[in-house]
C-alpha cells in the first residue's frame, strides 16, 4: 500500500471529519475557558475602623471636644482589598453614607487618603493580581448646619460604597459597612 492511497482511504473514512471538528473545537473550548478562569474570582474587602475624633473650632485651630459640643467629625479607618483574580482591578467613586439606626441621615462623603498628615481625594485604587492592599482613608465632616448637627450627634454607622473597574467596564458597586457604637467615654471626653 502507497502512502498517497493510505491518506485518501483516510480522508474517505466517515471518522475523519469528526476528528478535525473535534481538535479544533476542543482548542476553542480550551481557549474560552482559559479566558474566563483568568477574569474569575472576586474583589474582596473589609473596613478596619481606627478612630473618631470630634471637634470644636477654636478661632481657626481645631480642638478635641466631647460629641454634643463638636462642630468637626474626623473618622480614620482603613480599607483592606484583596484581588483574587488574575487580572488587575480598579476601585474608584468611593463614598461613605452616615446612618441612625438603619435609617440614612445624608450619603455622598468622599473617602479621602490619609498621607502622614496630609489627606487628599481618593479617586482610583488600583489592586494586582492576587494581591492584599490596605489603604488608609478618613472621612472629614465639617461646616455647621442641621446636617452636620444630625450627623455628629446621631449617627451609629457608615457604610462605605465604591464602584469596581475591570477593563473599562464598570461593574456593579459594592459596599462594606462600618459599624460602630459610640461608647459614653467618646460622647463625654472627645478622642477615642
Amino acid at each position: 500500500m502507497e502512502v498517497g492511497s493510505l491518506i485518501i482511504d483516510v480522508i474517505k473514512s466517515k471518522y475523519f471529519f469528526s476528528f478535525i471538528f473535534g481538535s479544533i473545537g476542543g482548542s476553542l473550548l480550551s481557549l474560552f475557558i482559559n479566558y474566563k478562569l483568568k477574569y474569575w474570582g472576586v474583589l474582596s474587602s473589609s473596613v478596619i475602623l481606627r478612630e473618631i475624633d470630634f471637634y470644636y473650632n477654636d478661632y481657626g485651630v481645631s480642638k478635641d471636644t466631647d460629641r454634643n459640643n463638636a462642630e468637626e467629625l474626623l473618622i480614620n479607618f482603613d480599607i483592606e482589598f484583596y484581588n483574587g483574580t488574575e487580572t488587575q482591578k480598579c476601585v474608584t467613586d468611593i463614598r461613605g453614607s452616615f446612618y441612625k439606626q438603619l435609617s440614612l441621615i445624608t450619603d455622598g462623603f468622599l473617602v479621602q487618603k490619609k498621607m502622614l498628615n496630609v489627606s487628599e481625594i481618593l479617586n482610583e485604587v488600583y489592586i494586582e493580581p492576587k494581591q492584599y492592599k490596605r489603604v488608609e482613608c478618613c472621612i472629614m465632616v465639617g461646616n455647621r448646619g442641621p446636617v452636620l448637627d444630625e450627623i455628629i450627634k446621631g449617627f451609629d454607622s457608615v457604610i462605605i460604597e465604591y464602584q469596581e473597574i475591570q477593563h473599562k467596564k464598570k461593574l456593579k458597586k459594592k459596599s462594606q459597612k462600618l459599624q460602630f457604637s459610640i461608647n459614653d467615654e467618646q460622647k463625654s471626653s472627645g478622642g477615642h
